[in-house]
């Protein structure tokens, strides 16, 4: 190779850069929101919301970028912040960096936290019985729907158990019937907080 010669980039460094530029775009646009306005916590549930659907996309890069850049926002509600850390935790794990941050998992206390982020504490150490033993609980109080444990990325371990396909025979999906309601968009595994004001759903951590 030498100056001059034509470089024909693939479909993957494209994709690579991509990421790389939509990343530092929006820490960028997040860091001067931070600077205007230190204490909107609109900031950390808009950059929930982005990570969510990159880690659908298993993008874990960006994610893992944006959790932590909310992290560090200590102006943020706990919430969120304990939703950031266990989607970066995930996206530490899909990346092949488990042993980084094995030892912070299993000594992290969620004992008091929502079941939900239990939940997904227990997804990442992959305790596989105490995931199912708690999941009741989760469901029946209405922390967790059927689509949530279907569809959120840190459940998908527990998912690949089989034990996943005896609990969705067991407790089949219902199909809802009549008008349909307006929701509030939720997509990350969030909850209520204290005020009542409805957060959005971390998976992040899922």
């Amino acid at each position: 190779m030498k100056i001059g010669d034509i470089l024909i980039p693939d479909r993957r460094y494209l994709s690579e850069r991509i990421d790389i530029w939509e990343k530092y775009c929006i820490l960028i646009t997040a860091e001067f929101w931070k600077q205007l306005s230190p204490d909107d916590s609109k900031r950390a549930e808009v950059l929930t919301e982005i990570t969510y659907n990159h880690l659908l996309a298993k993008r874990w890069h960006i994610s893992q970028s944006l959790s932590k850049f909310i992290l560090l926002d200590k102006q943020m509600p706990e919430s969120l912040i304990t939703s950031a850390q266990l989607n970066y935790w995930q996206c530490e794990k899909r990346l092949g960096r488990w042993e980084n941050i094995r030892a912070e998992i299993e000594s992290a206390d969620y004992s008091a936290k929502s079941v939900r982020y239990q939940l997904g504490h227990l997804a990442l150490l992959e305790r596989i019985d105490d995931f199912y033993a708690l999941l009741p609980r989760a469901l029946q109080s209405g922390e967790l729907t059927e689509k949530d444990l279907q569809e959120y990325p840190i459940f998908s371990d527990m998912r690949s158990d089989q034990r996943f396909e005896i609990y969705k025979e067991k407790h089949p999906t219902k199909k809802k019937t009549g008008q349909r309601k307006k929701r509030v968009s939720s997509r990350n595994l969030g909850s209520l907080s204290q005020n009542g004001k409805i957060l959005p759903k971390p998976e992040s951590f899922v």
